[in-house]
């Protein structure tokens, strides 16, 4: 069991929920994907350890997991939205166009950025999502 499925399991219990079957179902097809998941795509393999996951469970589980920090969203050319395990804290994404391969970085330095967006507009910027996208190394060749 990897360091961020431990600490997903304990953001769930400390938050009171339970890891059900099919909660266990989607964040396992989640942690073994080395891409990005729409909910579809999810469910589809979430239901081979669940034969009983509906899509509704996964669009729920995906909606705490997100909550929680444990999942993020990857916006998609084509107005698609899909999912990705989010390394513990701060964390942003880099997609590959051509093969969907997802990688989880935490380092950006946009401190000043956000306060000269701060300065310039008056708001007051609490998050901010970075996807990087471009071709992975097996996709360039």
């Amino acid at each position: 069991m990897s360091d961020n499925e431990h600490a997903i399991e304990r953001a769930l219990r400390r938050s009171g929920v339970r890891l059900t079957r099919a909660r266990r179902a989607v964040l396992d097809a989640l942690l073994e994907a080395e891409r990005h998941l729409t909910a579809a795509q999810v469910h589809a393999l979430g239901r081979q350890s669940c034969p009983s996951l509906s899509l509704a469970s996964v669009y729920r589980t995906l909606a705490l997991l997100q909550s929680l920090g444990h999942v993020q969203l990857v916006h998609s050319d084509d107005d698609c939205q899909s999912y990705a395990v989010a390394p513990a804290g701060h964390s942003h994404q880099l997609i590959c166009s051509a093969c969907g391969w997802t990688y989880a970085f935490s380092e950006c330095d946009l401190s000043p950025l956000v306060a000269d967006m701060e300065a310039r507009t008056g708001f007051r910027i609490v998050e901010h999502l970075l996807e990087l996208r471009g071709l992975c190394p097996k996709c360039r060749e």
